[in-house]
């Protein structure tokens, strides 16, 4: 089942159905016996301004380094920045990720090198979060500083918490430029 996330709730349809993260702390759908919405998401140009709207409201405009991960990241990222308080004011970073599997079969990721000036505290953002293992790498090569993670959605068997976070889903999600993915 697709569901597409487009304007406001349907007539009928639960508030509670919409899953948030605050913080890291992420709330489960009564509806689902506790766990996060499982069913596949289709998101549509207007329903990503909405959902970048939502995770613009909780993000603070304390950041002076943005670290946008890959394209995906970058378009959250631009989506964001006329949405933030402050946001005019921090350095616009970027840095691209390539997943690959390893010797002894584990999954690895390679970074490019970051591009911009990178100054504490960073937020980093991307569009999700699924095992975490990118978020690690990129909190492993910006070092001691202050790092917090946005992101739209966030699996739930990711072993890395997002600090700010629209909606947890165990789905799968097409976004309006992935069309032609799956």
């Amino acid at each position: 089942m697709t569901r597409a996330v487009t304007g406001p709730l349907r007539k009928g349809a639960s508030a509670q159905r919409r899953v948030a993260c605050l913080r890291g702390n992420a709330r489960a759908s009564p509806q689902r016996g506790g766990r996060a919405a499982s069913s596949d998401v289709t998101v549509t140009w207007h329903g990503f301004s909405r959902l970048a709207r939502r995770l613009a409201r909780r993000i603070p405009g304390r950041y002076r380094t943005w670290l946008m991960i890959g394209t995906n990241g970058f378009r959250v990222g631009a989506a964001l920045h006329d949405k933030v308080d402050g946001a005019r004011r921090v350095n616009l970073c970027y840095v691209q990720a390539r997943h690959y599997r390893g010797k002894a079969r584990r999954s690895c990721v390679s970074l490019s090198p970051i591009l911009g000036r990178v100054e504490a505290p960073v937020l980093i953002i991307d569009d999700i979060i699924d095992t975490g293992d990118t978020i690690r790498a990129v909190k492993r090569r910006i070092g001691k500083r202050r790092a917090d993670v946005a992101v739209l959605f966030v699996k739930p068997w990711s072993r890395v918490r997002p600090d700010y976070c629209v909606k947890e889903i165990d789905g799968w999600v097409v976004f309006p430029w992935e069309r032609t993915e799956r």
